[in-house]
């Protein structure tokens, strides 16, 4: 797909699991995002985890092109009687929500190491 003049960026969802940000023949492809809005059990931690994309296009002489890529980790909180799920973006709750704190900080890393985990040149996490 990537090799296609007619395809500028890839983006994948549905796996409820964080999945890598790479390039592929110069194409930014986010392959899945992880969870925003479901929950699992608590023997499945990975699946509160999740990250927002970021992507920059510009527009050149034969179109628009991806030419940025940016990522931000979040993590979802369980549904509780009558308090609902919630998603929070890592790097701005981090500080604002201390009984959080660590479980945002463990989710965090499983997220970066999943997203990064094929060194595409130009990934930049938001913090």
């Amino acid at each position: 797909m990537t090799a296609s003049p007619d395809v500028d960026f890839v983006f994948g969802q549905h796996a409820h699991v964080v999945q890598p940000i790479d390039r592929v023949n110069g194409k930014w492809v986010v392959y899945g995002t992880g969870n925003l809005i479901a929950q699992s059990g608590p023997a499945q931690p990975a699946t509160y985890d999740g990250y927002v994309a970021e992507v920059t296009f510009t527009e050149g002489t034969d179109g628009f092109e991806a030419t940025a890529m940016r990522w931000a980790p979040t993590y979802i909180t369980k549904h509780s009687g009558s308090r609902p799920a919630r998603v929070y973006l890592i790097p701005e709750a981090k500080d604002q929500v201390p009984a959080l704190a660590d479980a945002m900080a463990q989710s965090a890393a499983r997220t970066r190491a999943v997203v990064t985990s094929r060194q595409p040149e130009g990934l930049v996490e938001i913090s």
